[in-house]
């Protein structure tokens, strides 16, 4: 029976640790941003990466004509907590109104290497993009007549008071 036991404690210390799964937090300051340029602005926080090691995150707009973000970001066991993702309203010279975007964050498998990060779930968030762009009226032909004509009333009632 106690054979048993030490093989079972054997086993346990055996399985690698990276089955412990680590993950990342994004937290969202700022969602808006503009055509004018305005900058939105989230963070990235992650669970201690171990020594040794680097965590690769992947930052994607799911529309880039609207809004891009930082691309990727990296975090080593001493690197600060909170990188800062940059989040960036593009002009896209459309009458289309504010648009929202999702931006992606996820653990790169292929430079990621600590493999307790490798089973965290993507984070998505929502930003609004305010749109800078307003569609023009177009002038009735009339328009040219009509001024000509108050014009020419405007002076005539001008003339009549002196």
């Amino acid at each position: 029976m106690k054979s048993r036991h030490f093989i079972a404690i054997a086993i346990f210390w055996l399985i690698p640790f990276p089955l412990l799964a680590q993950s990342f937090q994004i937290d969202v300051v700022d969602a808006v941003t503009s055509e004018n340029g305005d900058t939105g602005l989230a963070r990235a926080f992650v669970d201690l990466p171990a020594m040794n090691t680097i965590v690769w995150l992947n930052v994607v707009s799911s529309d880039e004509s609207e809004v891009t973000a930082s691309g990727i970001l990296g975090f080593t066991a001493t690197s600060p907590t909170g990188l800062p993702i940059t989040i960036r309203g593009i002009d896209d010279l459309e009458v289309d109104g504010d648009q929202t975007v999702t931006i992606t964050v996820s653990v790169d498998p292929d430079r990621t290497t600590d493999p307790s990060f490798l089973l965290a779930q993507p984070v998505s968030f929502n930003v609004t993009n305010l749109d800078n762009d307003f569609e023009s009226v177009p002038l009735s032909p009339w328009v040219p007549l009509v001024l000509v004509v108050l014009c020419a009333l405007t002076a005539a009632a001008f003339i009549a008071q002196r």
